[in-house]
């Protein structure tokens, strides 16, 4: 990171990589853009299956070295099982639909 070019961060915290970078929300209230990474699976997938396939990647997102990989990058690796995943898309598509439609952004 370079500090002292960085104007601001787009994400919900301040990086540890960088923390003397403020976040853009710290200025501006609800200015959060991100670029977020989801493992999806199809729709209907057994429960068994879907219980199998989320501690498998719980487990392999908890190691410390890959964490530590991704922060050197200036991501952030977080967990969220699929009901609070599914929360937070619905949650996203809401408030991009509400600004696209503020700003009169048609779809093509």
């Amino acid at each position: 990171m370079y500090p002292d070019r960085t104007i601001g961060l787009t994400s919900r915290e301040r990086l540890l990589s960088a923390p003397a970078v403020a976040t853009m929300a710290e200025a501006i209230p609800d200015f959060i853009v991100t670029n977020d990474l989801f493992f999806l699976a199809p729709a209907g997938i057994p429960s068994a299956a879907l219980q199998r396939v989320s501690d498998a990647l719980k487990a392999v997102l908890a190691q410390k070295d890959l964490v530590q990989a991704y922060l050197a990058q200036g991501a952030i690796v977080e967990w969220a099982g699929a009901d609070e995943l599914a929360a937070r898309i619905n949650r996203d598509i809401a408030r991009w639909t509400s600004i696209a439609k503020g700003a009169s952004i048609q779809p093509e």
